[in-house]
């Protein structure tokens, strides 16, 4: 499977990176499989073992849009850069970049 970035230009921040969200339940712990930096822009890297069961991988990937979109926000505002997402479905070897 070829990724849309080099893991060699990247320095990894950490897996299974916490990130905090208050919710009206309170403190509600997520947790980023892999979150990378390039030196310019952060890569956050969900890895989903999901099947497709008659979707599109474009339509599986919508199913996760929002909580990419909450990532996303949540590393800008920690790191002050511009944020990648990409979703790698394992099961199909695909890479789905969100936007």
């Amino acid at each position: 499977m070829e990724l849309p970035f080099s893991l060699t230009d990247c320095t990894i921040v950490g897996r299974e990176y916490p990130v905090s969200e208050c919710t009206e339940e309170g403190a509600q712990a997520r947790f980023i499989d892999l979150l990378l930096d390039t030196g310019e822009r952060m890569i956050v890297v969900d890895y989903k073992t999901d099947e497709l069961a008659g979707r599109s991988p474009e339509e599986l990937a919508a199913e996760y849009r929002d909580q990419q979109l909450g990532y996303r926000e949540d590393i800008t505002a920690i790191f002050g850069k511009p944020v990648l997402c990409y979703l790698v479905l394992l099961r199909h070897r695909i890479v789905i970049p969100i936007a």
